[in-house]
Parts: structure tokens; C-alpha cells; sequence
């Protein structure tokens, strides 16, 4: 295992006590050196609460930059939390300027393909809550899909003003990282979205192809190497992190791809992953390790022992390559269904000749058994009529001819 930075180690025995830290230590260095590996697929959920401490996701921005995460989910409250408080973060110390020339147009800024008053720019809400109405949201969306096309606007306003990045969103956008929210409904811009909707806009957000999604990077971790899952703070983003393997067992049908590995980061007395493992995957050998932290401190944290082993491997790119791992789940899905169809008809078929057959043998039993009473009768009438036509030839009294002694038969002759 490779050993964190010596100082790291002792920050969190000088501030959690060497019992508490152990597991800490532990957890997070094999999770670390696990996400370095060259054949690994690293899946994180993240939930706060996050806003009630002031806390950002900024601290993950690093992971994604260095390789150790190649999808994530999150909850929408987080994420355009996180976004805001970025960009207010950089105004508050100085680092916005007036933006740069070529992206003016008029008396308004030009970023990517649209032109947005300057205070709607300056306003992260009003800024995510104008481009959930441009024509590029205008369709089917699924939340790794919205939050790629938020992502790049906010990249586009953080390169406008000449800032670093400045939100999770941002970053995931750069190394195509896909970022599923498990309830966009839940924040400001999913009630936006809402208020959207009721005069006619058509931006729609499609779960299923969430799930499908995800369940599909999944099976192409698990069939080109090995998957790694991590979840800090537990909900709903920990449901679909799971979701994803489970998809592919059922009702896919695609195998088991249960995760092998999972470590488990929740407030102390909220870890219940055990016990849901042994019900979802019964009798299964699942390596599952469980720190109890708060999630605002354990994102920090872990960031920072990841970043102690860095990774050094190619970035998966995993979201420009979701319409080719969605093709391989429904062929794969396609080809199951239809070889169980074969299956459930060839076993109909097999019911049906079987009952044939067993009607068959039935009738030919019943018709055999008929023939031979008809026989019996037959033969009985047969046998009475016989008796009675030789009962009628015998003569009316006296002796048969046959019994009559041979002077009688000789007179007779004469």
C-alpha cells in the first residue's frame, strides 16, 4: 500500500485521535491507491449537507483533474450550490475583471453560442436559470447531459473573465466526466425548471436514460478491468451509484457486476450499506469498508489523500462516449431479451408437443380400450347366435340322427 504524505497521517491522529483515525487512514489510503490503477472505473456519489456548513465541492475539483474519478453523482442542491459560491468566492478576492474584449457583443457578452446581459452573467441563479431556456436545452435531457451543457457555459464564463475554474461542473465539463444528479428537483434551478415548464418550455429530463447510463459505464468497467465505488454521505446519490450495478443483474439480466469493492464515508451511526448488501446481493463476497465522517469534512479529506498517490492514468473521457456505451448496454439487453424469449417459447413449444403427445397416447389408450369391448361383444353376440342356430337344428323330440344304432340307420336306408 502505498504510504500517504507523513504529514497528512499525522493531521488526522493529531485531530481524530489514533483510534478514530485508524480506519480513516486505512479506508482512504486503499481507496487512493485503488483509483490509480490503470484498468480501474472510479464511481463517487457526494451529498452535503453542504450549504448549511458553507461548504463547496471544490475540493473534488482536483480528483477529476488528476484521473482519480471517472463519474459522479450529486445532488442538483450541491452542485449549483457549489457553482455559485465559486464564482462569488473569486469576486469577493478580487479575481473579476471586466471581461475580455472578444467577448463582448453590443452591451452584452457572448459565451459560446449565446448573448447574455452582463448582471444576468454576474448572477450564477439568473445565469442557470436564462440558459435552461436557450434553444441548446430545448429537447430530452438526461441530468449527466444537463449538467455537461451547464458545465460548459460556466466554463465559458470562468475563461470569459479569465478565471480558473470555478465549479465542479466546470471541470467535469473539461474532463468529460459525467456528473448524474439524483435530484435536480431539489434546488433553485430545478424549481426554475419547473417555472420554466408551465409557459411552454421544453426542456424535459429523462431518468431512465440516468440509470441505463450509468449501469452502462459500469458494465464497460467491469468488462475491460475492474470498478472502484466510493459514496460520501449516503441518500439518494448512494441509491443510484448502486442502481447502476443492480440494473445490470435485473432486470438486464446482463450478469452480476455487484461492486467487489465499495467504501462507504457517512455520519457516525448513519453506515447501514452492510446490511443492504446482504439483502440486494445475498450470500455475495463484497468488500465493504465504512468510515463514519460528516461529508463536508470527508471531501476534503479524501481529496487529499488521493492527491498524495497521483494517478498518473489516461482520463476515461467516459461522457463523450455515452452514446456508444448506451449502444453496447440495449444490444447487449436486446440479445438477452430475445434469447430468453427463445427460451420461453421453445419451453412452450416443448409444454404444447408434450401435451400433445400425452393427449395422443391417451386417445390411442381410450381407442384401444373401445375396440376390444366392441371385440368382446361381438364375439359374445357371435358365440349366441351360433348357440342358438344349433339349439334350432336339433330335431323336435326323440334322438339326434348321430345317436341311433345301426340296425335303426340300416331299416332306415331300406
Amino acid at each position: 500500500m502505498t504510504i500517504p504524505n507523513p504529514s497528512l497521517i499525522e493531521l488526522v491522529k493529531g485531530g481524530f485521535g489514533p483510534e478514530r483515525a485508524e480506519p480513516i487512514i486505512r479506508s482512504f489510503s486503499r481507496f487512493a491507491e485503488d483509483s490509480t490503477g490503470a484498468d480501474v472505473t472510479v464511481g463517487l456519489s457526494v451529498a452535503g449537507p453542504f450549504q448549511a456548513t458553507e461548504r463547496r465541492l471544490d475540493s473534488l475539483m482536483p480528483l477529476l483533474e488528476d484521473g482519480h474519478v471517472d463519474w459522479m453523482v450529486a445532488r442538483g442542491e450541491d452542485l449549483y450550490y457549489d457553482a455559485e459560491g465559486g464564482f462569488e468566492a473569486a469576486r469577493e478576492r478580487g479575481e473579476v475583471g471586466e471581461p475580455a474584449e472578444n467577448a463582448w457583443a453590443g452591451d452584452r457578452l457572448r459565451l459560446g453560442d449565446q448573448l447574455l446581459p452582463r448582471s444576468v452573467v454576474e448572477s450564477t441563479e439568473d445565469f442557470l436559470g436564462r440558459l435552461i431556456v436557450a434553444p441548446p436545452f430545448q429537447k430530452i435531457l438526461a441530468t449527466s447531459e444537463l449538467n455537461a451543457l451547464l458545465g460548459k457555459f460556466l466554463a465559458e464564463r470562468d475563461q470569459c473573465w479569465h478565471l480558473p475554474p470555478t465549479s465542479l461542473l466546470a471541470v467535469a465539463y473539461r474532463q468529460r466526466v459525467p456528473v448524474f444528479s439524483d435530484s435536480p428537483g431539489g434546488s433553485v434551478l430545478g424549481r426554475r425548471m419547473a417555472a420554466a415548464a408551465l409557459s411552454g418550455n421544453r426542456l424535459v429530463l429523462d431518468l431512465n436514460r440516468d440509470v441505463n447510463l450509468a449501469a452502462a459505464i459500469v458494465l464497460q468497467g467491469a468488462t475491460n478491468g475492474r470498478t472502484l465505488a466510493a459514496s460520501i454521505g449516503g441518500g439518494s446519490s448512494r441509491d443510484l451509484l448502486l442502481q447502476a450495478s443492480l440494473h445490470l443483474e435485473r432486470p438486464l439480466g446482463l450478469g452480476d457486476y455487484a461492486p467487489r469493492r465499495f467504501l462507504e464515508v457517512a455520519s457516525p451511526g448513519r453506515t447501514r450499506l452492510a446490511e443492504r448488501f446482504d439483502r440486494l446481493w445475498p450470500g455475495k463476497e463484497l468488500e465493504l469498508e465504512a468510515v463514519e465522517l460528516p461529508s463536508d469534512i470527508a471531501v476534503p479529506l479524501l481529496s487529499a489523500f488521493c492527491l498524495s498517490a497521483p494517478s498518473g492514468r489516461e482520463p476515461r473521457m467516459l461522457y463523450g462516449a455515452r452514446d456508444r456505451l448506451l449502444e453496447r448496454l440495449r444490444d447487449g439487453y436486446l440479445r438477452h431479451d430475445l434469447e430468453r424469449q427463445v427460451r420461453a417459447t421453445s419451453a412452450q413449444f416443448q409444454a404444447v408437443v408434450q401435451e400433445s403427445q400425452s393427449k395422443i397416447a391417451t386417445a390411442i389408450e381410450e381407442t384401444q380400450a373401445n375396440l376390444q369391448a366392441e371385440v368382446s361383444r361381438v364375439q359374445h353376440q357371435v358365440q349366441q347366435q351360433v348357440q342358438k342356430l344349433i339349439h334350432q337344428m336339433r330335431p323336435t323330440g326323440g334322438r339326434r340322427p348321430e345317436e341311433r344304432s345301426d340296425d335303426e340307420a340300416w331299416m332306415g336306408d331300406e
